[in-house]
Formats: C-alpha cells, sequence, structure tokens
C-alpha cells in the first residue's frame, strides 16, 4: 500500500535497455513475478540520484530507493483512472488489476516441424 509513480509486474532480466532492471536475480522458471514501485521523487537531489543509478546500472544506489517484491498473484487498486502499458502495447485504462501467474499455461515449440517427428 502506499503511493508510487511507477509501477511494474515483470519475469525479466532488463526493461527496455536496461540490464538488471528490476534489480535483484529473478528466476524465470520460479512462477513468480517481480514487483518493481518507485515512490514520488521528493526533490531534485532525488531525481538526479535515482537518474544516475539507473544509467550506471549500480543496484546498490537505486535498491533502496525502490519498493520491490516477488509474488505469484498481486492486486493493484487505484483511486483513480490509470493507463497501462502491456509490453509496450496499449494496455486500456484500468483502476483495479489483479496480475496471477498460471503455471504452465501454455507449451513453446520451437524447430522445424518437418523434422519433429524424425
Amino acid at each position: 500500500s502506499g503511493d508510487y509513480i511507477y509501477g511494474m509486474v515483470s519475469n525479466t532480466t532488463s526493461v527496455g535497455r536496461f540490464r538488471n532492471f528490476p534489480p535483484g536475480h529473478p528466476d524465470l522458471s520460479d512462477g513468480l513475478l517481480e514487483v518493481t514501485l518507485i515512490p514520488p521523487l521528493k526533490d531534485l537531489q532525488s531525481i538526479e540520484h535515482f537518474s544516475r543509478a539507473i544509467l550506471l546500472n549500480d543496484s546498490s544506489i537505486i535498491q533502496p530507493m525502490l519498493t520491490t517484491f516477488t509474488t505469484s498473484h498481486v492486486r493493484i487498486t487505484c483511486e483513480s483512472d490509470l493507463s497501462w502499458t502491456l509490453d509496450g502495447e496499449n494496455g486500456g485504462i484500468q483502476r483495479d488489476a489483479d496480475i496471477i501467474v498460471i503455471p504452465r499455461a501454455y507449451h513453446i515449440r520451437h524447430g522445424d516441424p518437418a523434422t519433429e517427428n524424425t
């Protein structure tokens, strides 16, 4: 619970061109999502400090400035409409969201289908 200027639910080792963001060591197959929340930055010095930490990829600086945790289910509730982005695409406007891990919900096949049975 709290006020945040940015929130992200992910299962990745990088976002955009930023490596190791979210900080930590996400396990992409543990059935858990990483939740990263950034509280309001209160002054210009905080904004500079945060920006520098991201650009330098220094998790020792940025980690204390974030709220992070792992979970298999997160519910996000907002008092007003909030624009969402789903993996870079427009996710619409929501006030409430339930994000739940569904283990083994799909299978990824790769390779040449013509040689699959050989």
